[in-house]
């Protein structure tokens, strides 16, 4: 009789705290999208010359996540992303010429992110592609003079992204990123900017201002909302 109570009552346990169930892995966000501005401090003397501000604009990135991999107890996510720059500056050379200077660049790259601490994520970003830099002098009512080139651009940083909202679906962060970018060194010639077309003028040489090297320390903060 005592072995069928003793049975009995482990078969009440058994059915009061059934099997843990196995752990579901919370869903990771695939894509991410990120805006926000961009400040580049100009490291070179061709640059500095033209002006003594910083570049200032904002960049709009892309991104998505390939894989995790696991390293010193950290799962970090890798990624590729995509990236478009805007940057421009003012100046004054001579004492009496305004300059202007932008540029656009397009750029792909890898990012990793590991968890920090709290909502925290230590991001990394190392990313390449091509830069159209545009420069224009002008004095005055004077005709001003430009011209613009294509050249290589390459940049890599180390910031943090903070979460504002992290659910399982959507993620939003703030981003911080300091970092540094090096430009391949364009030439560029004093172009009137009211020249008529090339196949209607007969052909004159410009004077070269020069290459124009826009590399330098750089720093970004944006939104970033992953999905």
């Amino acid at each position: 009789m005592k072995t069928l109570v003793i049975l009995v009552s482990l078969a009440g346990v058994a059915h009061a705290q059934p099997a843990e169930q196995p752990e579901t892995e919370t869903p990771t966000s695939t894509w991410s999208i990120d805006g926000g501005s961009h400040t580049r401090w100009l490291g070179a003397t061709s640059g500095a010359i033209l002006t003594s501000e910083a570049m200032h604009g904002s960049r709009i990135t892309l991104g998505r996540s390939l894989t995790t991999v696991s390293a010193r107890h950290r799962e970090l996510d890798v990624g590729l992303f995509a990236r478009w720059v805007y940057a421009e500056a003012s100046g004054t050379i001579f004492q009496n010429l305004d300059t202007d200077l932008s540029q656009h660049a397009l750029t792909g790259g890898l990012r990793v992110d590991a968890p920090l601490w709290w909502r925290t994520r230590l991001v990394g970003q190392a990313e390449a592609g091509m830069a159209r830099t545009a420069l224009t002098v002008t004095q005055d009512a004077m005709t001003p003079v430009q011209d613009h080139s294509w050249g290589l651009y390459a940049a890599a940083s180390l910031g943090a992204d903070l979460a504002i909202h992290d659910g399982p679906k959507f993620r939003l962060g703030l981003a911080i990123d300091l970092g540094y970018t090096v430009t391949a060194p364009v030439e560029l010639h004093a172009l009137p900017g009211d020249r008529p077309d090339e196949n209607l003028s007969i052909p004159t040489s410009y004077a070269s201002i020069g290459k124009l090297d826009t590399r330098g320390v750089t720093y970004s903060m944006a939104l970033r909302g992953s999905f």
